[in-house]
Parts: C-alpha cells; structure tokens; sequence
C-alpha cells in the first residue's frame, strides 16, 4: 500500500488514519478536510497532506485527489455529507478500493454513488482509538479476493476484524458498537459498588477494570465456558454465590440480553430511514 486517502479526520477517522499509518508505514496519506485544525492535526500525527474541502463541495476542491491516486480511500464523513461527494470521487478516485465507516449507507448506496463495487463497509467501535476495535468487514460480494484481503488487514491494524455478512451488521452493533458502553456501564457500576463497600471510587474503577482485564484474559487463554468459571468461583454458601444471587435477582442476564436487543432493533430502524 502506497498511498491512501482520508475524507474526514474525527474521531473515527483519526483512530483509523493512525491504524493505517502504523500498519503501512512507509504509504503516503492525504487527509481531506473542511476543518484546517484537524487537517494540521493529520499533519502532525502522521505526516499526511491536505486537501482542504470547501463547503458547499466543489469539483475544484477534489482535482488534486486525483493526482494523488489513492490506492485506498477511506470515508469517515457523516453520511449526510456522502451524496455530495460521490460525484467527485468517481471522476477523481475511480480506481480505489473504498472504505466505508458511515453508518446507514449500505453497499448497493455505495456501490451505486461511486459508480463501483470495490466498496467495503467497516463497522468499528470506540476501542479503535486505542487500537482495541472490533471491527465488522463486510465486502461487496464482487469485491475480489485481493481486495478483501487488503480490507482485512487494514480493519486488523486497529484491532480485531470479524468478517459478516450485511444483514449480521445491526448484530454486531448490538453486541460490541453499543456493547462497549455496556461495559463502561458494568465497571462504572462495579467501581460504585466498591465504593458503598468502603474503597474510594478511583481505586475502586482501578480495581474493577483490573478485574475484568483479568477475566477476558482467563477466557481467551483457558477456552472455558464462562459459565464454568462462575461456577469455579462460587463455593457453597459463599460470598460469591450470594453477589450472583442477588444479579439474577435483580435480572442482570435478561437485562444485558435486552440492551443488545435493543440496540439492535434500533440499528435496524436506523438503516430503513
């Protein structure tokens, strides 16, 4: 990969811009940019050159996208903004294998506003800042083998990339795109109960992210059912099964269970508008 381009340079598009720079180090990177902030910021960060975008979009605006011939395009713009800049992308960026992190546009939109089917949809989470995403890679099914190769690797530099088909996207969202503020939501809870036991809070979180950290790990390594684990803990007439008691009490499976669901269905409502 020796060149790749950017529209958008937020929070998304920053961690994905970053993911690519440390996995094709010696690429070039143009960065796309209404805001000469952010467009300084990409400089800085990874070295790439502007292309600083005019607003109402112009034709003029994106003539040096074409010099640049992007071998990889990536959009990080809000979906409103794509109609307006599919023209000028497939006259100045025809040949590039796009990227697509907007969320609501689908394949055959994007296929049919770029003119194309080298067209992938990633759908990242907010662990991409830190290179911890789980990212979605659905390819449109023309793509070819080495472009979805290419799509792989790249979702793979900002963390885990877990190819779906389309209709499993509103799927993943439930479970890990809004699932990760679930578990923002568990540790807050967690820490809050350290708290009411006595330890201050900042300890407490420090303590629960510890805690967590170390029970993805014994998953991930062991291969035991988490249920087993729960079991392992819980000793007869103990603390343990007492503090699980009192999560099913209070309807912790159902709840969790229900929150993916509705993020789901919600996805889902969210495509069809």
């Amino acid at each position: 990969m020796q060149r790749v381009a950017i529209f958008g340079y937020g929070n998304m598009g920053a961690a994905f811009a970053k993911a690519l720079h440390r996995q094709f180090p010696d690429a070039r990177f143009l960065v796309a940019e209404i805001d000469p902030g952010k467009a300084e910021a990409a400089r800085q960060e990874i070295g790439a050159e502007s292309l600083m975008l005019d607003a109402p979009l112009s034709d003029r605006s994106l003539s040096s996208l074409g010099k640049f011939q992007p071998e990889l395009l990536l959009l990080a713009v809000k979906p409103f903004q794509f109609a307006d800049l599919a023209s000028g992308l497939r006259r100045h960026a025809g040949s590039s294998l796009v990227i697509s992190l907007m969320a609501g546009i689908d394949l055959a939109a994007l296929a049919e506003g770029l003119q194309t089917t080298r067209v992938v949809r990633f759908l990242p989470n907010l662990a991409a800042v830190v290179g911890q995403s789980v990212t979605a890679v659905t390819p449109h099914t023309e793509l070819a083998v080495e472009d979805r190769t290419t799509a792989m690797t790249a979702a793979e530099a900002a963390g885990m990339a877990v190819q779906l088909p389309e209709d499993l996207i509103s799927s993943l969202i439930g479970l890990s795109g809004s699932g990760i503020a679930f578990a923002f939501q568990f540790l807050h809870a967690l820490a809050l109960g350290g708290t009411q036991a006595g330890i201050s809070y900042p300890q407490s979180l420090e303590i629960a992210i510890a805690t967590v950290e170390g029970a993805a790990a014994a998953l991930k390594t062991s291969g035991i059912h988490p249920a087993d684990y729960v079991t392992r803990v819980c000793s007869p007439g103990g603390t343990t099964i007492r503090g699980v008691a009192a999560l099913e009490q209070h309807g912790f499976t159902a709840a969790v269970m229900q929150a993916v669901h509705s993020a789901e269905q919600r996805s889902r409502e969210l495509e069809r508008e």
